[in-house]
């Protein structure tokens, strides 16, 4: 299930401020608290990594028979398994493009964006709050760059401009 703004505003508490309520305060940022040290909870069943993490080094990728850099982790999945929200955010950030196919970006707090992709059937629309384990979409057939891979959920966090390993903060036990 979804938490709409509006569903949620009367339950609002200083930690997690909607994005309704930022503008009328004059804010332009969540008031969500994620840091260094906070934990994401992983977005499907499967913890099988098919894509690491390389920003410095290449990775090979078998679709396209190269290697490159990966400012991401691709996480082998089935076409048709729920997404779930892996922490607190604000869907700040509903998109398209060719590599990743669907987009859905949760602002976390603290400068914190996290970024699904090669999904479908999103449940949840920009302004949304929502709270970790929440459903936000379904993992899609793999785009044209990810055909050998297979399905898999495209991660992506990033604090201010810089990409980040999502390992270092998903939850391992």
């Amino acid at each position: 299930t979804t938490n709409n703004v509006a569903d949620r505003q009367e339950e609002t508490t200083p930690e997690e401020t909607t994005k309704d309520n930022l503008s009328e305060a004059g804010a332009s940022v969540s008031k969500f608290s994620f840091s260094a040290d906070s934990v994401l909870i992983w977005p499907v069943e499967t913890t099988d990594i098919v894509i690491e993490y390389s920003p410095d080094s290449t990775v090979y990728f078998a679709t396209l028979d190269k290697y490159k850099t990966s400012n991401a982790i691709c996480i082998r999945s089935e076409i048709g398994i729920p997404v779930y929200a892996s922490a607190d955010g604000i869907v700040n950030d509903i998109g398209y493009n060719e590599e990743i196919g669907n987009s859905v970006s949760l602002d976390l707090g603290s400068d914190y964006i996290l970024q699904y992709g090669q999904i479908k059937d999103i449940q949840v629309k920009e302004g949304d709050a929502v709270k970790e384990g929440d459903l936000l979409c379904y993992v899609a057939n793999p785009t044209k760059y990810y055909t050998v891979e297979g399905p898999n959920v495209y991660l992506k966090l990033t604090v201010g401009d810089k990409a980040v390993d999502p390992l270092d903060y998903l939850n391992f036990e």
